[in-house]
């Protein structure tokens, strides 16, 4: 699927690659009680710290841009920018229009929260975004509670996601080919690890000497 470019659609994706650029605000992970919530305590950060004593580079040394959330922070934002362009060169939809139409199509999402919780995109933002979507007649919207009333995608919608996730299946094997089988099997582990830490941290309740998970970072 090939739209005419044109020069409005040039620009919105170059303002959809400096959108992506700037950085968009993380969504917070909701918060949990006590009961079931991972805690992460100033001992054990303590001791993830002295694990890395007798390495070549200790954590006083490095500077931004040897962070490991620096460096995937880039890497997210160059696959960011460069689909961005595409899916805006190609089927004339953001960033953002893609993954609701991606999370419609593949049956993941149906409510407009749904979406923006998955997506890690603002409610508020996301309703903005599926409006849009219903303007150009790609979706429809269900009677319901505001942002919680069902969504599905409508037969214009459905070619669009279609386009849009063999193009995004075309990027993802294209990746992936620069790595060996061992190495994408070691990088799923390393991510599924490194995402059940993130989560971990930002949902941790105070820790013994009364301040937050936040505070042990400054």
């Amino acid at each position: 699927m090939n739209h005419t470019r044109s020069p409005d659609i040039d620009m919105a994706a170059r303002d959809d690659a400096a959108e992506i650029d700037r950085g968009a605000r993380p969504q917070r992970a909701p918060r949990h009680g006590r009961a079931g919530a991972v805690r992460i305590r100033r001992g054990k950060l303590a001791r993830m710290v002295e694990a890395t004593a007798g390495r070549e580079t200790l954590a006083a040394d490095l500077v931004i841009t040897e962070l490991l959330s620096f460096r995937l922070h880039r890497v997210v934002n160059a696959f960011e920018r460069s689909a961005a362009l595409l899916f805006r060169r190609e089927f004339d939809v953001s960033l953002g229009e893609w993954r609701a139409l991606a999370l419609l199509g593949g049956g993941v999402a149906s409510t407009t929260n749904r979406i923006a919780r998955l997506a890690g995109i603002d409610p508020a933002q996301m309703s903005r975004i599926v409006t849009k979507l219903a303007d150009r007649g790609f979706v429809v919207r269900s009677s319901g509670p505001g942002n919680s009333s069902p969504i599905s995608l409508t037969p214009a919608g459905l070619r669009t996601y279609k386009g849009l996730i063999a193009a995004a299946r075309a990027r993802n094997t294209a990746f992936l080919s620069a790595l060996t089988e061992d190495e994408i099997a070691h990088l799923n582990s390393a991510l599924e690890k490194l995402a059940t830490l993130a989560i971990g941290m930002e949902r941790a309740g105070p820790n013994d000497e009364g301040g937050t998970a936040a505070d042990l970072d400054q």
